[in-house]
């Protein structure tokens, strides 16, 4: 695993295609923006498996 801090507004590029930037940071809570294809499919871990395979016909993405 690769720990790297951040601070609001800074990114993080994984490959050439995403890229994860800190929105804010307010206490315990931080807003992460990603940018990805939308092939890629970016999921909350604390989804359940079956809300991962079968809820989304396909990838949401806010763009």
């Amino acid at each position: 695993m690769l720990l790297i801090t951040r601070r609001s507004g800074q990114s993080i590029r994984i490959g050439e295609d995403i890229v994860i930037t800190i929105r804010t940071v307010r206490g315990k809570q931080v807003q992460v923006a990603i940018e990805a294809p939308l092939d890629i499919i970016v999921v909350r871990t604390e989804l359940p498996p079956k809300e991962i395979a079968g809820g989304a016909e396909e990838p949401a993405h806010d763009r």
